[in-house]
């Protein structure tokens, strides 16, 4: 009798996975956002390396430019990610990544303006604005949501 009862439960178990699988599978729309923000992650991380070295050398022209393209190309991003359509298991890393690029449009202002205005105070205020970003980005390629 008993062993009924465990190859029922067993069954019962396997069905669930099965259905779990099944229920679990990305829809097509959740697959182009990850390979977009997979992407998007790849010229955050671009921009970003040329903002670092540009501020290793303390050459505020070419900060001020290359903020102002990074801040370009994050008005771009922003009006994109709208336009996807995710499912409700999704919409979480949608909001993180919103958030990242938000993070990273506050940077390059504020880059963009200390460097023009040659104000320590708000290139400071940059960069930390880029680090929350970087570490929010890192959290979720650690939580695999890209």
């Amino acid at each position: 009798m008993e062993k009924k009862n465990i190859i029922g439960m067993t069954v019962i178990v396997i069905a669930i996975v099965i259905f779990t699988g099944c229920v679990e599978k990305e829809s097509q729309s959740d697959i182009e956002f990850k390979s977009w923000c997979t992407e998007q992650s790849k010229m955050l991380d671009s921009n970003a390396q040329m903002l670092e070295a540009a501020s290793a050398n303390n050459d505020l022209a070419v900060i001020e430019e290359s903020a102002s393209q990074f801040y370009a190309n994050i008005k771009i991003a922003m009006e994109e990610i709208e336009q996807f359509e995710v499912s409700r298991e999704m919409l979480p890393t949608k909001k993180n990544f919103k958030l990242v690029l938000e993070e990273c449009k506050n940077a390059t202002y504020y880059m963009e303006q200390g460097a023009k205005n040659s104000d320590i105070g708000d290139l400071r205020k940059g960069n930390q604005y880029l680090d929350y970003a970087i570490e929010h980005i890192e959290a979720m390629h650690l939580l695999n949501e890209i």
